[in-house]
């Protein structure tokens, strides 16, 4: 199992057995909703200049997800082919809102929506959180450039 894929390894099992007819019960004890845990995220502060974000997550690439989506950089004019400037830990440096990697040159930073729908830091071709010595619970700051 991988950290990774850890839903689908984790979740593919079940669902191809009762895919294939096996009965909800035969798959293990059912759960008490009452032990559910609902995980609170920390809110995005999306501003007309700037972003306040946190790190949720960084990946063994050094991806850094965080607790944006497009539709939060949307809301602040933040389109793919712009230029942000983001503040981590008192540095400040430049990156490109990208739909893709290819959409940067190798080592550009780049802001782009991963496959969970978050909207995430990259080096391409590099680790951003080793760049950026950030871990999750961090706060990012992007800074909007005005035209």
């Amino acid at each position: 199992m991988t950290r990774t894929f850890h839903g689908r390894d984790l979740f593919s099992p079940p669902a191809a057995h009762l895919a294939a007819g096996v009965a909800l019960d035969e798959l293990g004890p059912p759960v008490d909703p009452g032990e559910l845990v609902q995980l609170e995220l920390p809110e995005p502060d999306v501003g007309h200049n700037r972003i306040r974000a946190t790190v949720l997550y960084v990946d063994r690439f050094g991806n850094m997800q965080l607790n944006l989506t497009r539709e939060h950089l949307e809301q602040a004019d933040v389109l793919p082919g712009i230029t942000v400037e983001l503040e981590l830990a008192l540095e400040r440096y430049y990156a490109v809102v990208a739909r893709t990697f290819a959409d940067a040159r190798p080592g550009d930073i780049i802001l782009y929506e991963d496959a969970y729908r978050n909207v995430s830091i990259a080096i391409n071709g590099g680790s951003a959180a080793e760049m950026f010595g950030v871990a999750a619970g961090q706060e990012v700051r992007i800074h909007l450039r005005t035209p």
